[in-house]
């Protein structure tokens, strides 16, 4: 079902974040338009029931990424939509001086509301949150590979107290326990905490029973926040008879597809060894190479333009202590996947699998893709992208701790066309 005017406008702070948002929503009915940026006013959106904007603004100054979340708020009401949904990693991925409280702040300011809903739980994918705290993979987020993450490492489970850090204003707890009550229950029990003029709500969310009870209970608020699993449900609550909209068009493509991969993740790694160990071929990058020059852009460029089949891209996984140092590798590896990317796209490379939520975040920028429309799913979370102003080429973008062992292959044979 299609409505003059979107039902709900999604920020999400990266690019692989807004196509996790993407692929829930066709899966649940919504036909949906991805924005790589802030859009112009040139684009017919009464076709869609989201519109989701992806913006580089994780791991940027507060200042820059509010403001960027402002032009994109200010571009929703422009259209006439009402109910904004606030998109962050399903590991928060936000340190004590991260940006999802003052993003969260502004907005709530925005909206009107004197509280919202804190959601990062993607059942899934294994992210759940039991009493407030943030479990991946079944262990405490602090006790996961995440405490290493190179950009946002998470030494804090407890998602209240790490929202406060960030924010001006209180969170409070419903527990799975006041989930099992009535959403006219829920709703006192919410209110009572208005003593506070702004707060927040973290919600327990072990299944999606949680999640359909909080859409239900919240959704005629007008700002909600969380992972891609609360607003799929929000979507269905406010639109009860969706029906399947993914887009069923099977492109026939046998060519090479170009992978490349910048994450670090515990799960990509896995990825990578599973491909390697298939003999498909494969091309590792090292960025102390990079830096020094023994490795050069040109080389690479060569290796695309003699591409027969698949090939892999990758980096050397190489982590290290200094963040000094390690910021300078993730900066050159990210340049250097993004000018590979432009490039195998430019030379007539149809289908593009980039890892890494910073890395397909630099690759989507360098390719400058306007719009996208959402194809089928390869893992949860992860759809085929097809550029609306390019047609016939094909991505898939992952965030790094993303998809099963042979995620690759997989997604080699739906972009060919292949079950």
């Amino acid at each position: 079902m299609c409505y003059k005017k979107p039902l709900i406008g999604c920020i999400a702070d990266d690019f692989t974040g807004a196509s996790d948002v993407c692929s829930f929503l066709v899966d649940t009915g919504a036909k949906c338009i991805l924005f790589n940026g802030i859009p112009s006013n040139n684009f017919d959106l009464s076709q869609y029931d989201v519109i989701v904007i992806a913006l580089k603004i994780r791991n940027i100054h507060k200042k820059e990424a509010i403001a960027e979340v402002e032009k994109a708020y200010n571009f929703f009401v422009a259209n006439g939509i009402e109910k904004i949904y606030d998109k962050y990693c399903s590991t928060f991925d936000s340190t004590k001086e991260g940006n999802i409280g003052p993003i969260l702040d502004f907005l709530l300011e925005k909206s009107g509301q004197n509280f919202t809903i804190v959601s990062p739980a993607l059942p899934e994918n294994n992210r759940i949150v039991f009493n407030g705290y943030l479990f991946a993979d079944n262990v405490l987020l602090e006790d996961s590979s995440m405490r290493n993450h190179p950009l946002n490492p998470m030494k804090d489970s407890y998602i209240p107290r790490l929202l406060e850090s960030q924010s001006k204003h209180r969170c409070f707890m419903l527990n799975y326990l006041d989930l099992k009550d009535s959403p006219e229950k829920i709703l006192i029990k919410s209110d009572s905490f208005s003593k506070n003029k702004n707060y927040y709500i973290c919600c327990d969310y072990i299944c999606n029973e949680h999640g359909a009870k909080i859409a239900e209970t919240f959704k005629n608020l007008n700002l909600l926040s969380g992972s891609s699993s609360l607003i799929k449900e929000w979507y269905k609550a406010l639109n009860p008879n969706a029906q399947n909209n993914i887009n069923t068009t099977i492109i026939k493509d046998t060519s090479p597809t170009l992978i490349l991969s910048g994450s670090l993740s515990t799960q990509t790694k896995k990825q990578i060894n599973a491909y390697i160990k298939t003999g498909s071929k494969t091309l590792r990058l090292y960025p102390d190479k990079l830096i020094s020059k023994e490795q050069t852009i040109e080389e690479l460029y060569k290796h695309i333009d003699n591409m027969e089949n698949d090939l892999l891209i990758y980096s050397s996984g190489e982590e290290t202590v200094n963040r000094t140092i390690q910021k300078q590798y993730s900066e050159i590896l990210e340049l250097t996947l993004s000018q590979l990317g432009l490039y195998a796209l430019k030379s007539g490379i149809n289908k593009l699998i980039v890892a890494g939520g910073e890395t397909s975040g630099a690759v989507t920028k360098s390719l400058n893709y306007i719009a996208f429309d959402i194809g089928k799913t390869v893992a949860p979370g992860v759809p085929i992208l097809k550029p609306i102003d390019d047609v016939g080429k094909q991505l898939v973008l992952k965030s790094g701790n993303f998809g099963q062992d042979d995620f690759f292959n997989k997604a080699i044979r739906m972009m060919r066309g292949l079950k």
